[in-house]
């Protein structure tokens, strides 16, 4: 599936975007929820935030490689304070899976916790 990824920090045609490890000015409340290095994705760009902005990069990652929320019963996953993501990034990596696959808000995201490669979309308006 082809997934898309904005970013301020690259301008090269092919780069490869890692798991980020601390939050940027968008991302300060979902770290406060689970510190994990990872990457955000949409699987549309269009349906990206107002906030989000940058050059666009593109890549293909296989959908049978992520964890989907909707297949899964999250309840089995709570934590003191909600979802427990780290038993829940445990569940998924020991199935091979290298992120999740969410929709909120009517977006559908995908987060990875391994670096991939992507190309830079030619032609976007941020």
């Amino acid at each position: 599936m082809k997934i898309f990824h904005f970013t301020r920090g690259f301008d090269g045609q092919v780069v490869t975007i890692e798991p980020q490890d601390k939050p940027n000015r968008y991302s300060r409340r979902e770290f406060q929820t689970w510190g994990e290095p990872r990457s955000f994705w949409y699987t549309d760009p269009a349906d990206r935030e107002s906030m989000i902005g940058g050059n666009l990069y593109i890549a293909d990652v296989d959908e049978d490689k992520l964890l989907n929320f909707s297949d899964i019963a999250l309840g089995d996953f709570r934590g003191k304070h909600g979802v427990d993501f780290d038993a829940l990034k445990h569940h998924a990596t020991s199935q091979g899976k290298i992120g999740f696959r969410y929709t909120v808000a009517g977006r559908d995201i995908v987060v990875l916790f391994e670096p991939l490669e992507s190309r830079k979309v030619k032609m976007w308006n941020t």
